[in-house]
Formats: C-alpha cells, structure tokens, sequence
C-alpha cells in the first residue's frame, strides 16, 4: 500500500530486462495498478523492454484516464515505429486534452516520422501551452533533429520562452553563426525578461571563450543604459 515502495519495487524490476516475471509485473502495473502514479511509473519502466505484450500495454495505456500515464505511453512508444502506433500516437499529438500527453506525443512522433519531423516541430513551436510544454517539446526536437532551418522559428520563441535561447546558444556552440546572431539580436529585446534570459544563455549554455568573446565585442559598442549594465555584470 505504500506508494514510495511501489516504486522502488518499479525501479527494481525495470533492472531485470531479461525476466519474464519482471516483464508480467510491469505489465500488470502499467495497466491494472489502483493509482495512476503506479501505472505512470510502470508505463516509463516498461519503454526499457522489448518482450511480448510491451506494445499492446503502452497503446492500451495510451487510453488511461490519467494524463502523465498517457505522457509516459507516448514518450515508451517511440520505439515501436509500427503502422498502428504511428496513427495511435499521430491521435494523440492531435486530439489529447492534456498539453503534457501532447507534449510527449509530439517528441515520439518526431522518431517515428522523421521524414515529416520538421513541419511537426513547426506546429509545435506555435503552439501554446500551459508553461510551454508543448513548445519545448518542440524545441528538444530541433536540438535532436540539428535542424537549423528552425532557427528563425526558435529564435521567435525567445520571446516567451526562456529554453529557447539555451537551444540558440546549444546552435551557437556548434559554430552556427546565424543561431548567434538570433542571440545577439534577442539581447536587444526591449522586455527585461527576454534580455536576462538570453544573458543567462550565454553564461550558461555555451563556452565561456565564445560568451566572453560576443558579449565584450556588444558592449565594445553604442550600448548604454541597462543592457549595458547588465552585459557587464554578466561579464
């Protein structure tokens, strides 16, 4: 009856790959457990086998009345890129109610179709949600995919999304000059917000040689005033 020994138990049968009993366990959970962090945990254990049944239970999950059930569901059946899980999780990037099972949904069809990736990755980065979960979804798709044709569109979502700058400095990192020139161009923003986030970026997200390097040639220039300041600071 206690939930942290359930998981525990989760996490020690998720070990055993190779064992039949483990399998049927996780199976039962994944689909049969009284509570939906129960289910949730043994749907995300279950992604790791590849035994009879694993299919049927993560699409049977994929129904569950609990949303992070039917999120972990989508994100375990990335890896069974069969017709029928295609359209079954194509359904739920379409149709869920819950922005985390479309989130989860949106990064395994992005796997399971990647000749379509990009157009999918566009509707998801101009697609709101609550705390931009669907956006970064999205965004985790660009950095998998190294899509640069994606850049303009990320570095519009600077603007309300604070990943999206960490994805611009991740392109910048790899030598993209135009994911750096977004960035410089995001600095300028006139909210506050967006400026600190892409400040945080460039401390953070990518090597300091590179940082130092753009913020000193900005703050060489006609900067004043807070952003000013603030590159300094940084500095």
């Amino acid at each position: 009856q206690n939930l942290w020994n359930r998981a525990w138990v989760i996490d020690r049968l998720a070990e055993r790959k190779n064992d039949t009993d483990a399998l049927a366990a996780l199976l039962h959970a994944a689909t049969k457990a009284d509570y939906f962090l129960t289910r949730a945990q043994a749907v995300t254990a279950l992604a790791g086998f590849t035994g009879p049944g694993v299919n049927a239970a993560l699409l049977e999950a994929l129904k569950d009345s609990s949303a992070q059930v039917r999120a972990a569901a989508a994100g375990g059946l990335a890896a069974f890129p069969t017709a029928e899980v295609r359209i079954a999780v194509s359904r739920t990037w379409e149709r869920d109610t819950s922005y985390s099972a479309r989130a989860a949904a949106l990064g395994a069809l992005v796997r399971l179709e990647p000749q379509n990736a990009r157009t999918l990755l566009q509707e998801g980065l101009s697609t709101p949600s609550y705390q931009g979960a669907i956006q970064d979804a999205a965004l985790a798709g660009v950095v998998q995919t190294a899509d640069t044709t994606l850049l303009d569109e990320v570095g519009v979502a600077v603007g309300n999304n604070r990943n999206a700058a960490y994805v611009l400095a991740v392109f910048a990192s790899r030598g993209s000059a135009p994911a750096l020139a977004l960035l410089e161009q995001r600095l300028r923003d006139p909210r506050a917000t967006v400026r600190d986030w892409v400040l945080q970026a460039f401390r953070f997200g990518m090597p300091p040689a590179l940082a130092r390097e753009r913020l000193m040639a900005m703050l060489a220039g006609t900067l004043a005033g807070r952003l000013h300041d603030a590159i300094a600071e940084t500095l």
